[in-house]
């Protein structure tokens, strides 16, 4: 609620402050705009492909559903709900599970104000992929975590066609699951397979743009 007072303040005051005429243009300002062009036009515009497709292909499948909603605000809503759902589903993971380390649930609870608080918490609730990488990168490192290899795989996978950082988090959950073996050669073994899964995930996107 903090943020949309903000954002009709800009609004009010746009001569100064904001270029938008109204709340559409205001949510499809910096990398939203080339989201609500892919989820128009697909990769037709060269510079698009540099955005990854998860996300505004979810957007779009929604929006076709609740037509004539515009792009921005489907993004808007759906990235606002999986924002929610992310602190539900963390929140009751902290109460049923005790023994999660520190760097999995914050174990004081002010973490979680500043952190839907801090001044660039607005991404999360606006027409962004950051809600949608942020559940998905925590499914990954979760489920590396408690060693369930596919899963951790597949959400690793799912996170490289939503943002570049995340061909990075793949690397890293390979690592992570490459701990739970002693043996030098299953460690091996362990990284190439991980490897395989997440990246044809991304390798698919490539092959598209080809």
């Amino acid at each position: 609620m903090l943020h949309f007072y903000l954002w009709l303040y800009l609004l009010q005051f746009k001569p100064h402050l904001t270029p938008a005429n109204n709340l559409i243009e205001l949510l499809n300002h910096w990398d939203s705009g080339w989201y609500t062009k892919i989820i128009q036009n697909s990769y037709v515009i060269e510079q698009s492909r540099a955005f990854f497709p998860l996300y505004p292909t979810l957007v779009k499948l929604i929006d076709f559903q609740f037509n004539p909603l515009s792009a921005a605000v489907t993004g808007t809503i759906f990235s606002s709900v999986l924002f929610f759902s992310f602190l539900y589903y963390i929140r009751n993971l902290g109460i049923k599970d005790n023994d999660l380390p520190v760097w999995l649930y914050p174990k004081n609870l002010l973490c979680f104000l500043f952190f839907i608080l801090s001044p660039g918490s607005y991404i999360f609730h606006t027409h962004h992929t950051e809600s949608l990488f942020l559940f998905l990168s925590y499914l990954a490192l979760y489920f590396s975590y408690k060693k369930k290899f596919l899963w951790a795989t597949i959400f690793a996978g799912l996170c490289s066609i939503t943002k570049n950082q995340g061909v990075l988090l793949a690397i890293a959950v390979a690592i992570l699951l490459c701990q739970n073996e002693s043996n030098l050669f299953q460690k091996l073994k362990k990284f190439i397979i991980s490897g395989i899964i997440s990246g044809s995930f991304f390798i698919s996107y490539l092959l598209y743009q080809y």
